[in-house]
């Protein structure tokens, strides 16, 4: 889109200030005044930009509250600062992400979210659930980090990320492998390919880092056959 870009990310320690704003003591001349100063949202707000709450299924639900009317396009009113009112600018947007949908940890893979508010969920008019990338764009996406990799074990690294993806989603793995795993994977290959005795132990290697060493022990056999399938 060509727009500037804010990330918050949100933690079970934003509170409304970090938001909205506070109260601060600040000397001028000679004498203590008190002054408001503006927090990440009416900051953005005023801006022709996107405000990207990462991670919203993080955030306190009751913190959340304060962006309900702003998210209505009906401005931000502040409270702590005489009541005054924010109205946002024609071309700034909300854009919220996260990994429960905003139901809560359905896989026991995300610890610290927790269920949003339905009156907070509500107001947010779309949802785009994004899943992960094709086969060629995710091999074109690990040429583009890696481009020493070959096309062909570009092609086998992706195939192994979407079986160790399909045994998570069937209860066989309690881990996942993500896109920047598989980057990781194929940096460390090529790293390690120099310095190895051949080839093969450097690959094996680069798995062991990213993969199967990050699992639990009795589903480490299943790790290894997906990996032996796919690079036969």
């Amino acid at each position: 889109l060509q727009w500037p870009m804010f990330r918050l990310n949100l933690d079970n320690d934003i509170e409304r200030a970090d938001l909205v704003g506070e109260k601060e003591l600040t000397e001028e001349n000679g004498a203590t005044i008190s002054k408001f100063i503006e927090g990440v949202v009416p900051q953005a707000m005023q801006m022709p930009c996107i405000l990207l709450l990462d991670e919203i299924d993080t955030g306190k639900p009751g913190v959340l509250f304060v962006i309900q009317r702003a998210l209505e396009k009906a401005g931000l009113l502040i409270t702590e600062d005489g009541g005054r009112l924010v109205n946002p600018h024609p071309m700034f947007r909300f854009i919220a992400t996260g990994n429960t949908k905003g139901q809560g940890d359905e896989f026991g893979c995300y610890p610290s979210t927790r269920p949003l508010n339905v009156a907070t969920l509500d107001r947010f008019q779309a949802f785009i659930e994004v899943p992960y990338l094709d086969t060629a764009d995710e091999i074109q996406l690990l040429k583009n980090e890696v481009p020493s990799l070959s096309d062909k074990l570009a092609g086998q690294m992706v195939q192994f990320a979407k079986e160790i993806r399909a045994a998570f989603l069937g209860g066989e793995l309690f881990t996942t492998l993500t896109p920047r795993g598989l980057v990781a994977m194929g940096t460390y290959y090529t790293m390690l390919e120099g310095v190895m005795p051949n080839p093969a132990q450097a690959l094996d290697t680069a798995l062991e880092m990213v993969m199967t060493d990050r699992t639990s022990a009795d589903t480490q056999q299943r790790v290894r056959e997906i990996q032996t399938r796919c690079f036969a």
